[in-house]
């Protein structure tokens, strides 16, 4: 499922490099937005493409992690 917006579509790029690369472990961040309902399509294609790892999601706050920002990822 390839998206109009081409911004949409850097995250299977990103899949595609890491599978490429083949890595132990690997951490992605995008806006939380991704797990909205409407982006549903996106998100299951996606999720179901990383073969061989254990893929979870977690929302984190940068503020958490001593960054002088809050916000979400």
């Amino acid at each position: 499922m390839k998206l109009f917006n081409i911004r949409n579509n850097l995250i299977f790029d990103f899949q595609r490099i890491v599978k490429e690369i083949n890595p132990a472990f690997f951490v992605f961040e995008n806006v939380p937005e991704i797990l909205n309902v409407r982006n549903d399509l996106l998100y299951k294609e996606w999720f179901s493409g990383w073969d061989g790892y254990h893929v979870s999601t977690h929302l984190l706050n940068s503020a958490d992690y001593g960054l002088a920002q809050d916000r979400l990822r």
